[in-house]
């Protein structure tokens, strides 16, 4: 059975194809100001990639902030569903799923069986999201590959007294 994921995201689309459980093709393009044209343009690349056409495929699900512009989807999910489906599926033991994306972050609790029995989402500051993180480092010159770790070296504790970074 093949399978296509469609992430529309804010940043980027992401999309795989995936045959029998496993990843047969993967690709990723910015989202930009014609998302429905570009999801449409990336499902085709991966197929071109996993050499197959649209006939072989069974399901093409959606998620994501534009998940709505992808109306040859089959299924759409919300981003807290995909982000712990694909979690566990690649790790299945793992029962909180912390998924960081341009504009939002989110935490994720599941229990032993994989069902989500609670989450959380930062939407209201993007201080913690991708889009945030990218920013300080390209205004500290750290190459963002680099940041985690350099944060993690820090031996001084800096108190916020604000729940939104720009304004700590």
């Amino acid at each position: 059975m093949i399978q296509v994921g469609i992430d529309v995201g804010a940043k980027f689309i992401k999309a795989l194809v995936i045959k029998d459980g496993n990843v047969i093709a993967k690709d990723q393009i910015p989202t930009g100001f014609e998302s429905k044209e570009n999801a449409a343009k990336l499902f085709e690349q991966v197929l071109q990639k996993a050499g197959i056409s649209r006939d072989d495929v069974k399901s093409i699900t959606s998620t994501g902030s534009g998940r709505k512009v992808v109306d040859f989807a089959t299924k759409s999910i919300t981003d807290v569903t995909a982000a712990s489906k694909g979690a566990i599926s690649l790790y299945p033991e793992v029962q909180t799923v912390i998924d960081v994306g341009a504009e939002e972050g989110r935490s994720i609790r599941c229990n032993k069986e994989g069902k989500i029995v609670d989450f959380a989402i930062n939407e209201k500051c993007a201080a913690g999201a991708g889009s945030f993180t990218e920013a300080m480092a390209r205004a500290l010159e750290i190459p963002l590959e680099e940041f985690g770790d350099l944060s993690l070296k820090s031996d001084k504790e800096i108190p916020m007294n604000a729940q939104c970074a720009v304004f700590a």
